[in-house]
């Protein structure tokens, strides 16, 4: 296939193959192959070809996204670093999850990110002060949802799409927990039918 991109304001692209290209006003660049496609963009600073992160079942490139604070250095309008900490060991103790305790403080105490501030995650400052939880967030809220599928599968035994969905789902948990595993965050013996044996 033979395909031509044709720039009218691009400076530099970034072609599948990792390898970057200069370009000026009116460039056009081929790819040999059986067919021909153009393809023009009219205003184009810096365009990248295929670099969104792909979803993990589905042939989709994701593009929602939290916006990041745009400087790592601390702000100057926070509260203390012993506040912060004090907030985050109260928030803990209340059960919320590092994510939770992190909005919380963002919304309530306008704090954009703690670790320019202090250094250290909200996921260390837990387990500095013995407050982790036993798995990981994203790992216990995979595991909340296929619990919550099961539920539903038990009474609405024809519903095959949630069936496939819950394969799906316990094959990001069993990926995850591989991963936790290698990295020490969860035991070596960690199961899933037990822990939802224990859920249930």
């Amino acid at each position: 296939m033979q395909l031509f991109f044709m720039f009218y304001t691009c400076n530099k692209i970034q072609l599948p193959d990792e390898s970057f290209c200069e370009f000026t006003t009116g460039d056009t660049i081929s790819r040999y192959g059986q067919k021909k496609i153009i393809i023009t963009f009219k205003i184009c600073n810096f365009f990248i070809i295929n670099r969104e992160m792909a979803r993990t079942h589905a042939h989709t490139h994701g593009k929602s996204h939290t916006i990041r604070p745009t400087s790592k250095n601390a702000p100057s309008w926070t509260i203390a670093n012993e506040d912060i900490i004090s907030k985050i060991i109260d928030f803990g103790k209340e059960g919320l999850t590092a994510s939770e305790i992190g909005l919380r403080l963002r919304d309530e105490f306008a704090v954009p990110l703690v670790k320019p501030i202090l250094g250290k995650t909200i996921t260390q400052i837990l387990e500095e002060n013995n407050i982790s939880k036993t798995m990981p967030d994203d790992l216990e809220r995979l595991v909340r949802k296929a619990l919550g599928l099961q539920k539903h599968l038990s009474t609405h035994n024809s519903d095959k799409r949630n069936v496939r969905a819950l394969e799906l789902i316990e094959s990001k948990v069993h990926r995850l927990s591989r991963y936790y595993k290698k990295n020490d965050k969860i035991p070596k013996d960690w199961k899933y039918k037990s822990v939802i044996a224990k859920l249930e």
